[in-house]
């Protein structure tokens, strides 16, 4: 949405709308990637966290974390292993329990209800 309202020269209109209280847009535009005026769509050390049919994912510059909706979580240099076929969880837990817990934060504050025929059960 921020992207679409950044073309539309459209402002966020922040934590209140028309005198009532609502839910701020989250993210960002990615206007600048499009146009060839950024190659990324988010600065270092910047995570983006989301959940799509119980799989729950965080990106943070070249790594991933992914669970496939089985409760595991597993890690992925995305730069050097494009197809995820190396998980490296073993290798940087840290890494790993870092992102997670960004996930369980994200996922709180956006009060995220998963699907309740996902695998997953938090």
């Amino acid at each position: 949405l921020p992207t679409l309202m950044d073309y539309a020269g459209i402002a966020d209109h922040g934590a209140r709308f028309a005198g009532r209280p609502v839910e701020p847009i989250r993210g960002r535009s990615l206007r600048a990637m499009i146009e060839g005026r950024a190659d990324r769509s988010r600065p270092d050390g910047v995570m983006v966290a989301g959940e799509l049919f119980g799989q729950r994912s965080v990106f943070d510059g070249r790594w991933k974390a992914l669970d496939t909706g089985d409760g595991q979580w597993r890690l992925y240099d995305i730069e050097t292993d494009v197809s995820e076929s190396r998980d490296r969880a073993l290798e940087d837990p840290a890494r790993l329990r870092k992102m997670a817990a960004v996930w369980e934060a994200w996922a709180r504050d956006v009060k995220l209800i998963l699907p309740s025929d996902a695998p997953y059960r938090p």
